[in-house]
């Protein structure tokens, strides 16, 4: 195991007048935050009732099918 040790850190380390002095007068330049357009997730919807509609007619016929057969079987 290695030891590590550190000195006393100057005081000029800790003054503020390095870090003010890149803020400089005028306000900073943020950039505006960019909304995603509805009009693309608007596009997307078409195929999500599809595979809903498609998922939604196989489960009403594999329920179908299984119930003719059960209907058969006690016959």
């Amino acid at each position: 195991m290695e030891e590590c040790r550190f000195g006393p850190i100057p005081e000029a380390e800790f003054a503020l007048e390095p870090f003010l002095a890149d803020l400089g007068p005028d306000r900073p330049n943020w950039q505006q935050a960019v909304e995603p357009s509805t009009a693309t997730l608007l596009d997307w919807y078409w195929l999500v009732f599809v595979a809903g509609g498609i998922s939604l007619a196989g489960g009403a016929g594999v329920a179908l099918r299984s119930r003719d057969r059960r209907a058969l079987r006690a016959v």
